[in-house]
């Protein structure tokens, strides 16, 4: 399954839900999974990642230490 803008999904290392924003690629990385979450304050955070460090949400609650 293609990972798409509106997909929620988190890093296979843990962390946050996050939506993906938008999907690219670039020359060094390859494809790339650009993403929007917020922390327990409300804080709105942005960042990208490999496309192979994400993996689909499974929908449970992660808590965040």
């Amino acid at each position: 399954m293609a990972l798409k803008v509106g997909d929620t999904v988190r890093l296979k290392s843990g962390g946050p839900r996050m939506t993906i924003t938008n999907v690219g690629d670039r020359p060094k990385e390859g494809t790339v999974i650009w993403c929007a979450w917020f922390t327990k304050a409300g804080e709105e955070k942005t960042g990208f990642y490999p496309a192979g460090a994400v993996e689909m949400d499974d929908g449970e609650t992660v808590t965040i230490a």
